[in-house]
C-alpha cells in the first residue's frame, strides 16, 4: 500500500540528503499516546511501499512543486535516531521515480471525478496533521494515473544510524510502571516509554501501533484463515464527520475482496459498553461497503479489547455476527483469544 507524506521543497531536499522520511510530533499532556500514535503509523510502513510525497506551501518559500511529483520506496523498517530534529524516520531506497507531469491538489483531490483519493480528501478536509496518511493499492493506482510515466533517478544518501522501532512488549520495560514526564520526541528512553501495564495495553493507540506492526505478517493467527492481505489502514476517516476508523483491513480470496473493520477498547467491556461499540463498528462497516464498493456480507465488524466473554447484541443489524477479541499481553507479544466461538467458526466456513 502507499502512503502520502506531507512536505515542503526544502523538507523535500533534506528527505534526498539523508535518505529518509522523517516523522514529527509535538509531545503534549499526553506524550506516551502521542509516541504510540506516530508509532502506529510509521509501523503501517513495509518494505517496498511506495511513499508519494504531498507537497505544501512553504511560507519561507521556495514553492516550485505545489502537490504530486515523485514516488519513494520503503527500503527498510521505520527507525528512531535520538537527538535528532526529526527523530523517527523511514528509510527509502536510492532509486526515486520522477513523474513528468506535477498533479495539484485540486486535480488529486477532485470530488466531481469517478475514482476518489478517499484517504487524501479525508486527511485535507479534516485538517488534521498526522505523520503519515495510507492509501489503498487502487488509490495508489489512481494516483499513478495523473502522474503518467516516471523516470527513475538514482541518489546517494547520507544515512543516519539509528534503532528500529517496534511496540512488542519484550522491547519495554513492563516493571516500569510511573510515566516519565517527555517533553520533547528527539530525547526518549525507547524501552523506558510506558505502553503496557501488566496484561493491558496503557492506550488504545499502544494496541493499534502493535496491530500496524504485526496484523499483516499474522492474519491467520488473529484471524485463523487463509487470505491475500491486500491492504491494512489505521485511523481512516469515517467521511468528513471528525471521526475515525481505528483499523480496516482489505483481503482477498478466491477474486473476492472482504473487509475487517476493526475497533478497539483498551479497557474491560461488559453489556451496554458492548452494545455502544457494536452499533458504531456497524456504522463504519455501511461506511466501507460504500468506500470499498463491497455487498454487506463481505465485510466483517470486529471489536477487540478486554472482554471475559463475548456479548449478544440486542438486534443483529448487520449480516456477519461480531467477531469479539480478548487481548492479553505477555513478556513477549499479544495474544488474542476468540470469545465467540460462533462467530469464529461461521468466518472460518466462509473462508474455507
Amino acid at each position: 500500500m502507499g502512503h502520502l507524506s506531507i512536505v515542503t521543497n526544502n523538507s523535500f531536499s533534506e528527505i534526498l540528503r539523508e535518505g529518509c522520511v522523517s516523522v514529527k510530533a509535538n509531545l503534549g499532556k499526553y506524550a506516551h499516546k502521542t509516541i504510540a500514535d506516530v508509532f502506529s503509523d510509521c509501523l503501517a510502513t513495509r518494505i517496498n511501499d511506495p511513499i508519494f510525497p504531498w507537497f505544501v506551501k512553504d511560507s519561507t518559500g521556495p514553492n516550485d512543486i505545489l502537490g504530486f511529483k515523485y514516488e519513494l520506496t520503503v527500503a527498510e523498517k521505520p527507525i528512531y535516531v535520538k537527538n535528532d530534529p526529526l527523530p523517527l524516520k523511514i528509510p527509502i531506497k536510492t532509486t526515486i521515480i520522477e513523474y513528468p507531469n506535477m498533479v495539484s491538489e485540486d486535480i488529486a483531490l477532485n470530488l466531481f471525478c469517478g475514482d476518489l483519493l478517499w484517504n487524501a480528501i479525508g486527511k485535507k478536509s479534516l485538517g488534521r496533521g498526522r505523520a503519515l496518511t495510507h492509501q489503498t493499492p487502487f488509490e495508489d493506482q489512481i494516483l499513478r494515473n495523473y502522474l503518467g510515466i516516471g523516470s527513475l533517478r538514482d541518489y546517494s544518501f547520507n544515512r543516519k544510524q539509528g534503532i528500529e522501532i517496534t511496540m512488542n512488549p519484550g522491547a519495554y520495560n513492563q516493571n516500569h510502571i510511573e510515566e516519565v514526564i517527555l517533553t520533547s520526541l528527539s530525547n526518549i528512553e525507547l524501552r523506558n516509554l510506558h505502553f503496557y501495564n501488566g496484561d493491558t495495553v496503557t492506550y488504545e493507540k499502544v494496541l493499534e501501533a502493535w496491530l500496524m506492526e504485526n496484523l499483516f505478517d499474522n492474519f491467520y493467527i488473529i484471524f485463523q484463515i487463509d487470505c491475500n492481505v491486500l491492504w491494512i489502514g489505521n485511523y481512516s476517516p469515517y467521511g468528513v464527520l471528525g471521526k475515525n476508523i481505528d483499523i480496516i483491513a482489505l483481503v482477498e480470496k478466491n477474486s473476492q475482496r472482504y473487509a475487517f473493520v476493526i475497533e478497539l477498547k483498551r479497557d474491560s467491556i461488559n453489556d451496554d459498553y458492548f452494545q455502544t461499540t457494536y452499533e458504531q463498528v456497524v456504522d463504519y462497516c455501511i461506511f466501507s461497503e460504500m468506500a470499498f464498493n463491497l455487498r454487506k456480507e463481505n465485510i466483517f465488524p470486529v471489536i477487540i479489547g478486554k472482554l471475559a466473554q463475548g456479548y449478544l447484541p440486542l438486534e443483529h443489524i448487520w449480516p456477519n455476527k461480531p467477531l469479539q477479541i480478548d487481548y492479553k499481553v505477555d513478556q513477549a507479544s499479544i495474544k488474542f483469544t476468540h470469545k465467540d466461538e460462533i462467530a469464529l467458526q461461521n468466518l472460518i466456513k466462509i473462508f474455507a
